[in-house]
């Protein structure tokens, strides 16, 4: 009896999962799975980026950058919608978003070991221009040690050149 039960059982579930209801219910999800995996995948970097730079910035900064952005390019920046982005429609602005991007990576905060290093790296690099045009000379140019300055204005970068004797 109970094999003939489950038989039936079997029977039933099988006609249940190859009927034609069935199968479109899981190609509509499965659809929609694929869909908002996608639009996640292309949208929510985006939005990390814009979390970041207000978080860096401010609030409002994004707006900021957007009104430069689209000064500088001359075209209108389309930004990243999570409404739309459920569809598959987040941004199509790719130049938006890797300009974000670079002025994220500008804007990014340096400890004091980090800054001292590319204190240390620009130095060395200007001792070596400097000894490259100085020809006999060379030997007479030398590096001291690097040291924080208070601040920088705009894009400029403190530099304090000393010169004095050798052997002084």
């Amino acid at each position: 009896m109970t094999s003939s039960f489950a038989a039936r059982q079997w029977t039933r579930v099988r006609r249940l999962v190859s009927g034609v209801p069935f199968l479109v219910t899981v190609a509509v999800i499965l659809i929609l799975g694929v869909t908002y995996t996608l639009a996640g995948f292309f949208l929510v970097p985006r939005l990390a980026l814009e979390a970041m730079l207000n978080e860096r910035a401010g609030a409002g900064a994004n707006e900021d950058f957007q009104t430069d952005y689209e000064k500088s390019t001359g075209k209108k920046a389309e930004r990243a919608n999570p409404a739309l982005s459920i569809v598959g429609r987040g941004s199509p602005d790719r130049e938006f978003y890797q300009a974000l991007f670079r002025r994220l990576v500008e804007t990014a905060p340096l400890s004091d070991t980090e800054l001292n290093a590319l204190g240390r790296r620009r130095g060395e690099a200007t001792t070596s221009v400097l000894k490259a045009s100085a020809g006999s000379s060379a030997g007479r140019v030398e590096m001291g040690d690097t040291e924080a300055a208070n601040s920088a204005e705009g894009s400029s970068v403190p530099t304090r050149l000393a010169l004095g004797a050798v052997g002084s």
